[in-house]
């Protein structure tokens, strides 16, 4: 009696390989960091969301950066003032998307809500100080910068998830964290300095949260299209 063997020998005889569907990437991610903004496990309208989020901020920090710049006769009163409405403006995105928006992931809801919280009370406490002086202001000035734009890196690079499609979340992260830190940590700024610095890396944040604006999301919605002309 012969056999046949396609993949082996009558010593070892061909073994049965089981192929198991992976996991996408995307779902993994998403459970193992809750605040992976996921725009594959996303539907639209959050999608749609988000970019107006993201446009809007940048679009904010960038009419206030150039206004920090080049705006005759800027007060260090005038910067904390125009910040703060900025701020303002943040804390209500943050705190509005995480109560009202259900299809993103529960941890960055819960950060976002918190942060905005924290957003809206360094806004408050520079606009109720704008008449202090000026050793006061710089001080709350300093310190409200400082911190919001190291929580904000924190929340852009827990929102990238590290993953390289998320590459302008990454650098918005890193520039928000690298502007906080340099107003934290460098006591020698004077009030000029420190308001033309501020409008710098607001310019910066501004144009890379627009671009963020344009590009998250697109691989996803154009997905979505595809599937729906089907």
């Amino acid at each position: 009696m012969s056999a046949e063997y396609t993949n082996g020998t009558p010593e070892q005889p061909e073994r049965k390989t089981e192929y198991v569907e992976a996991e996408p990437l995307g779902r993994r991610e998403r459970y193992e960091n809750p605040t992976f903004l996921d725009p594959f496990e996303m539907g639209r309208q959050a999608i749609k969301h988000i970019r107006g989020g993201f446009g809007i901020s940048g679009l904010v920090m960038l009419v206030i950066g150039l206004c920090l710049l080049f705006a005759p006769g800027r007060t260090l009163a005038f910067a904390a003032g125009l910040v703060a409405v900025g701020l303002l403006a943040g804390a209500v995105f943050r705190v509005l998307m995480g109560f009202f928006e259900k299809y993103v992931p529960g941890g960055w809801r819960v950060l976002s809500i918190i942060f905005g919280i924290m957003l809206g009370i360094a806004a408050i406490i520079m606009l109720r100080n704008l008449s202090a002086s000026a050793n006061v202001l710089f001080l709350i000035f300093t310190l409200g910068m400082g911190f919001s734009w190291v929580f904000e890196g924190i929340m852009a690079l827990g929102e990238s998830g590290f993953a390289r499609s998320q590459g302008w979340a990454i650098a918005y992260g890193l520039i928000s964290l690298l502007a906080g830190v340099t107003v934290l940590a460098v006591p020698a700024f004077s009030a000029a300095s420190l308001i033309v610095f501020i409008g710098i890396m607001l310019v910066v944040s501004g144009l890379v949260s627009i671009i963020r604006a344009f590009t998250f999301g697109k691989a996803a919605l154009h997905q979505l299209r595809e599937e729906e002309a089907r």
